[in-house]
This record gives C-alpha cells, sequence and structure tokens, in this order.
C-alpha cells in the first residue's frame, strides 16, 4: 500500500569551506586567487591517485582547481566545482567512520619529503577554532619535491598519521599518512594540489588550460566528472540523525517492521536550487510502497537530504524492496542516481539503519 510522505528535509550539512591553503614549516600551498600558469615542460610527471580507494565508489572528486584569475570560480571543464582561489583537488571520503578505520595518503609519483607537519588536532574547524588554525590551514601534511622543479602537496591528515620526514626519499604509491580532518576543513577529504616552479597547476589540464592531463590512464580521474556528487543514499526507520550519519550509521541493511518510519535519505556535493529529488522504495512485484518528489529550494555545494514516510496499520511488510534516489537538473532530465536494496525485518532489527550505496 502507497503511503503519504512523512517529511522533505531540507536540512543542510556544515558548510563546505573554501581555504586559502598556506601552511608553516611547509612551503605556502597558495595564495588568494590563481596562481599563473606554470613555463611548459617535456618532463610533466604521471601521476597515480593520492588516495586508496576506487574512484565513485568509496571516494569521489567533489572540488576542483579554480581556473578563473578574478573572483569568479571556473573548473577544468567550464563549471562552477571549486572555490575561488581554490588551488588543488578535493577527494571526499563518505564519512568520519571511513577515517576511523583509515584511509591511506600514497604519493603520486617518486619524489623527496620537502616538508612534513603533524600533532593538529583534528576537526578544529567544525569544533569553533578557526583562529588555531590560522597559518596552518593545510593542517597536517606533506610536501614532495619531484624533477624539474614539480611539487606535490597533501593535506588534511589524520593526526599522527604522517609517516614520513624531510629529506626521505619515497617511491610511487608509497604510504605518507591517513586522511583526516585536521586544519581548514569541514568535511572528511584529501586537498591534492600539483605545482610547477611554485605555480598551481591542475592535474586534468597539465601547465595549459585545455592540455594534457597528468593522471595516469590507469586513475580513470576524467571519467568521473559529475555535476552533482551523491556519496551516499540509505534507510532508516527514523528521522536520520546528520551526527550519526557522519559516524557512519544507518548502514545494517535493514529496518524493522515495527519502525516509526521509513526514510530514503542522501548526502553529496553541489546541489542547486530548482533541482528536483524524487525518492521510492518498491517491492519485488513493483509496487511502491512509497514515493516522494521535492524541488529543493536553497541547494548545498554539502547537502544532506530526506524523505519518508510512516508505517500502515499493524506496521511495515516484512520482505526485500529496493530503494532508489534521483537528481533531475532540469525537472526530467536525471544527472544522479542511487539504487539499493533493502530489507523490512519481521523483528525489531538492533538498530534501526540502512545501507549506504
Amino acid at each position: 500500500m502507497k503511503r503519504t510522505a512523512l517529511v522533505l528535509s531540507v536540512l543542510a550539512a556544515p558548510v563546505l569551506v573554501a581555504p586559502v591553503l598556506a601552511v608553516t614549516a611547509l612551503p605556502a600551498a597558495a595564495q588568494d586567487g590563481v596562481s599563473p600558469p606554470a613555463a611548459a615542460s617535456d618532463a610533466s610527471p604521471v601521476l597515480s591517485l593520492p588516495i586508496e580507494c576506487e574512484l565513485d565508489r568509496d571516494c569521489w572528486l567533489v572540488r576542483y582547481l579554480d581556473h578563473d584569475p578574478g573572483p569568479g570560480v571556473r573548473d577544468y571543464r567550464g563549471g562552477d566545482l571549486s572555490g575561488d582561489g581554490h588551488s588543488g583537488t578535493d577527494i571526499a571520503v563518505a564519512d568520519y567512520a571511513r577515517i576511523a578505520r583509515g584511509v591511506p595518503v600514497l604519493a603520486a609519483a617518486a619524489g623527496v619529503v620537502a616538508g612534513a607537519r603533524d600533532g593538529m588536532t583534528d576537526g578544529q574547524l567544525i569544533q569553533g577554532d578557526a583562529a588555531g588554525i590560522r597559518g596552518s590551514e593545510c593542517g597536517n601534511g606533506v610536501l614532495l619535491e619531484h624533477a624539474d622543479g614539480w611539487q606535490t602537496q597533501y593535506c588534511h591528515m589524520r593526526r599522527g598519521s604522517v609517516l614520513v620526514q624531510e629529506g626521505q626519499k619515497v617511491d610511487r604509491g608509497d604510504r605518507l599518512g591517513l586522511v583526516g580532518m585536521s586544519g581548514e576543513t569541514s568535511y572528511p577529504h584529501l586537498h591534492f594540489s600539483v605545482r610547477r616552479d611554485g605555480r598551481d597547476v591542475d592535474p586534468f589540464t597539465g601547465i595549459e588550460d585545455g592540455g594534457a592531463p597528468l593522471w595516469a590512464a590507469s586513475v580513470g580521474a576524467a571519467d568521473v566528472y559529475a555535476p552533482v556528487v551523491v556519496t551516499a543514499a540509505g534507510v532508516a526507520g527514523e528521522k536520520p540523525d546528520w551526527d550519526l550519519v557522519q559516524a557512519g550509521r544507518y548502514t545494517s541493511g535493514q529496518i524493522p517492521a515495527t519502525a516509526e518510519a521509513l526514510v530514503v535519505w542522501l548526502r553529496g556535493y553541489w546541489l542547486e536550487p530548482g533541482d528536483v529529488i524524487r525518492y521510492s522504495v518498491v517491492g519485488s512485484d513493483g509496487t511502491p510502497i512509497f514515493e516522494s518528489v521535492a524541488t529543493d529550494e536553497k541547494g548545498n555545494r554539502d547537502f544532506f537530504r530526506f524523505s519518508g514516510t510512516r508505517p500502515p496499520e499493524g506496521g511495515f511488510e516484512p520482505g526485500s524492496y529496493e530503494a532508489r534516489v534521483t537528481i533531475e537538473r532540469p525537472a526530467g532530465t536525471v544527472i544522479a542516481e542511487r539504487r539499493f536494496g533493502i530489507t523490512i525485518a519481521p523483528e525489531a532489527a538492533e538498530a534501526s539503519e540502512g545501507r549506504r550505496s
């Protein structure tokens, strides 16, 4: 039996911060605005992914280097998936729970450690200590020197995780530390910068706009560009709590038939005003038990949304179902989709949770 929607949340996740990544104990990661292009060279490095994960599965490219020299924003494809003066590429992981399990940061190319910092507390910015990170916005990080004036920098690493020290030689793929939340960051990610002779270089274009990327072909980084990025979606048997989502809850894949609600949630980046979000849960015979649609009024660079339904009299029917969430821009044109299986258990589950897709 199809039920009436319980609520569509317009709750936003904490605001995604666009830091200017200056550092102490390391050379400065960026200045205000965008650096002029570096001089061309035939010795451009070939870069591997600087984080141990699979793109678009358990990590996501969510922000790119800003190519606009003025106060505007322009990523390498002409979109706005960046921030004014953003000096590198942000690779996000799903939540704090993933960070707690450990996500290795890897050297993107062979080189020598030119600087390293450890000891900064994770989460200072979201705890309100902006003053405590001033001048050290990169947080715990590593700077590598490569041949011919090239550098790569790795920011926001976990306290106590940095494994290398100045002067140490590293090979491509060597572990440098773990992804964390140190420095000027409000969401779990690695900020990765590339520079030539001190000037920012976009690894998606090389030295010149429209040029050849620096990424190794095996990385496939250019294949996952998307106007909106959904990093997680799931189901809960109650109104989902944002802090618990960040902690990795709602991941068991089931809710009890006696749950107070059936709620589908999603989180991600770059939702725009006017985007249409559709939610549905259908049984094995294709019959929907829940459908909801809403046009987002606010949009958010870092968003969290959900919608759900109250149970019918006697509770939800136990069984296996498929949940689906789509984002349309404009209405009728799907730009993102998540499908995942859920189970409504005949007996109360240990926790009212759902599974990320």
